[in-house]
């Protein structure tokens, strides 16, 4: 069988010669998003791999690796604690904040130490008024600690509208409850 010409403002051609550009622009069109598509997969898996406190399942189980999570063992308390652990782990808290409130979480350029501040002290360093205030207003803004620098990537969220009065104080309880216990001879 034989090729058909076509006649093109240029001159003859085969169909084989008129596809060529064609297939060249589908790969030119196609390899951005491969790779943009493999670019935000690796992010995508890597944010979940640093970011335990919402990665983990509550079974303990790794969602995406299938490794076991070590979850924090809060001593039993009241109903309100509870109540207001399930919140810090359901809102995304520990996140940022770290499991049990102890922080390391890393926040470039920002002037809390470069990381996100830990919670274990909150109990002795606000009133309960004082922190659901700040639960309801956020942080939206990070100092920097270079001011000619980016801005510090996490921040806190309002929960104003996001919180019931009563998770709000729930959650106060739960934070009040990481405060360590003070050790022999610390005290007055």
């Amino acid at each position: 069988m034989s090729k058909k010409t076509i006649y093109t403002p240029r001159g003859k051609v085969t169909p084989g010669e008129v596809d060529k550009p064609a297939r060249r622009l589908a790969i030119l069109l196609a390899l951005p998003v491969v790779g943009l598509l493999s670019f935000y997969s690796v992010l995508a898996i890597n944010a979940i791999r640093w970011n335990p406190g919402l990665s983990y399942s509550r079974e303990g189980r790794h969602p995406l690796l299938g490794k076991s999570a070590v979850w924090p063992q809060i001593k039993p308390g009241t109903p309100e604690v509870e109540a207001g652990r399930r919140v810090y782990y359901g809102y995304g808290c520990a996140g940022c904040h770290g499991i049990e409130g102890q922080g390391k979480v890393r926040n470039a350029n920002a002037k809390t130490g470069q990381q996100v501040p830990e919670l274990i002290h909150v109990g002795s360093d606000y009133s309960k008024s004082e922190l659901i205030d700040k639960i309801n207003a956020g942080a939206p803004v990070i100092d920097r600690l270079d001011p000619n620098g980016p801005a510090p990537p996490l921040h806190m969220p309002p929960f104003k509208d996001r919180l019931t009065r009563r998770q709000k104080d729930d959650l106060v309880a739960y934070l009040d409850s990481l405060l360590p216990p003070e050790k022999p001879g610390e005290a007055w």
